[in-house]
């Protein structure tokens, strides 16, 4: 955090929810059968939005920044979310967009 001034930047991970996208993307014969067997895997939407509470809201949470958060704690980041130099091609693309 910079000197004086109080924001902070972190990414946080809800976690697999359920939503419409089944309908569009599996065989209607097998949604069904798919919610059943992923569900287990599946968070609600409550249990989607409490990291993002935590993290927004939580006085433990308070001054850290830079970080990846999963299942209401700091967590490791995929490859891909380490991955300085994909890390900096994003960021110039992302400033491409909106020079």
């Amino acid at each position: 955090m910079e000197d004086g001034v109080d924001i902070t930047a972190n990414s946080v991970h809800p976690g697999v929810i359920p939503t419409n996208i089944i309908r569009y993307y599996i065989h209607p014969g097998l949604a069904g059968v798919a919610k059943m067997l992923l569900g287990f895997a599946f968070k609600n939407t409550q249990q989607g939005a409490a990291t993002t509470c935590y993290v927004a809201l939580h006085p433990e949470v308070r001054g850290i920044s830079g970080e990846y958060f999963a299942d209401n704690k700091i967590a490791k980041a995929g490859s891909k979310g380490r991955d300085i130099e994909l890390a900096k091609k994003l960021w110039d693309f992302s400033m491409s967009l909106i020079k």
